[in-house]
């Protein structure tokens, strides 16, 4: 499946009972985990999550990101796709990140 996430937007916490593959096609996004680690992933770049981390995905400051969503065989997120809570600044800023610094990182309010 694909998605397109809008500049400053996020999902919220949540897990895949399969583990997903997450692959970016346009933009910089965020990646996040309940941990609080937090990375910068760009065009071209992939992620893998484990079944059942929670985490989250978002797009940088002054970009959209697009991405495809790679579930396994026939997995039908609706019900495999258990939601938690949103996240917050703070998570979103993470307490790891990669090389590269965004400068101004900030969620809208709610």
């Amino acid at each position: 499946m694909t998605g397109r996430i809008t500049p400053r937007t996020c999902t919220a916490l949540h897990s895949h009972i399969l583990g997903l593959y997450f692959r970016v096609t346009q933009g910089v996004g965020r990646f996040g985990t309940r941990d609080g680690s937090a990375i910068f992933v760009r065009l071209g770049e992939m992620i893998n999550t484990p079944p059942g981390e929670e985490h989250w995905h978002a797009a940088a400051t002054g970009c959209f990101m697009e991405h495809i969503a790679m579930l396994q065989n026939f997995e039908d997120p609706s019900m495999t796709t258990p939601w938690a809570e949103h996240i917050t600044v703070n998570d979103y800023n993470g307490r790891q990140v990669n090389q590269t610094t965004d400068q101004g990182l900030s969620l809208p309010s709610v």
